[in-house]
């Protein structure tokens, strides 16, 4: 009995000139991070895309951001113009949501009045975020009498009393418009230093974290290159919740008279005008209410839709 000749069939190159069974070369692990980098954003983008609660909350954020840009453009009259002897108008074709007190259009006044809290609430949560991240990742990252130190001063910060701070700085120094943002920035930054805090603390178990210290890498450079860009999604989260905060702590201060000082059209001073006037000229306090609430409701359907596409 002969044997027969054995013959190796070879399969048949794809078209990226891999054979059906060979998985080329292994993934090197930068090339692993960046495909799960690509995937985590298609479906936070996917996600975000197709949330009703993240769409309408961003329609109604960016319908007022535009207002507050251009309101120079929309506005159908003067908003500081007076004109008493057209005062507590009601709504009609020339005054669409009536005049205040003082013959002024409330439509007007209410268009302007979002340009204070586009001034106030951002910059005072960018302020945030900055500080509170600083804290936040340096007591994560190295933890012990350092994370001990900075949690006490956070601790002692969110302790105080922020209206009995708000009045005797904000009486002291006075009403300014830099002195309101670094006001409600300084009430922010504990929030945001604990969740960052939190966040840091989870990353630096992680086996990059000490492969980066054994190559040496110093402390700072590990913080902002290694793990801030994994804790992101809780800052972004949190900067979006703490901007709904400050929109209603910057019209609270103006309401108690000390934010903006008339004639700002800043929604929490005009709230705080109009309410001895509300039987006569109801309009005159529910309008700028009304934007005020829309203004935090959307921050907070947006805030609630990232936090959802985050998890």
């Amino acid at each position: 009995m002969t044997d027969q000749p054995t013959t190796r069939q070879t399969l048949a190159p794809e078209p990226n000139g891999k054979t059906p069974h060979d998985p080329g070369p292994p993934e090197s692990p930068a090339d692993a991070k960046a495909n799960r980098t690509r995937r985590n954003r298609r479906y936070i983008i996917k996600t975000l895309s197709t949330s009703p609660t993240f769409i309408s909350g961003a329609v109604i954020v960016l319908f007022w951001v535009f207002v507050g840009v251009a309101w120079q453009l929309v506005v159908p009259h003067d908003p500081q113009a007076v004109d008493p002897f057209h005062s507590f108008e009601p709504p009609s074709s020339t005054h669409l949501l009536g005049t205040d007190n003082l013959g002024r259009d409330v439509l007007s006044r209410v268009l302007a009045g979002a340009q204070t809290v586009l001034l106030i609430a951002p910059a005072a949560t960018v302020l945030a975020v900055i500080f509170g991240a600083l804290l936040g990742l340096v007591a994560g990252y190295y933890g012990g009498i350092v994370d001990i130190f900075v949690m006490r001063a956070v601790d002692v910060l969110m302790a105080i009393p922020t209206l009995i701070v708000a009045v005797l700085v904000l009486g002291i120094l006075g009403s300014s418009l830099l002195n309101v943002i670094i006001l409600i920035a300084v009430f922010f930054v504990p929030q945001i230093a604990r969740t960052v805090r939190g966040s840091v603390g989870d990353e630096v178990q992680k086996g990059y974290v000490e492969a980066a210290r054994m190559r040496g890498e110093r402390g700072f450079y590990s913080m902002v290159i290694e793990v801030l860009p994994n804790v992101t999604s809780p800052i972004l989260v949190e900067a979006t919740i703490r901007l709904g905060y400050a929109v209603f702590t910057a019209a609270t201060l103006s309401f108690l008279g000390l934010g903006l000082q008339p004639p700002s059209p800043d929604w929490g001073r005009t709230i705080s005008e109009q309410r001895a006037y509300i039987e006569i000229s109801p309009w005159a306090l529910l309008a700028p209410a009304i934007a005020l609430a829309t203004f935090i409701v959307g921050v907070n359907l947006a805030a609630d839709g990232l936090r959802k596409a985050f998890k």
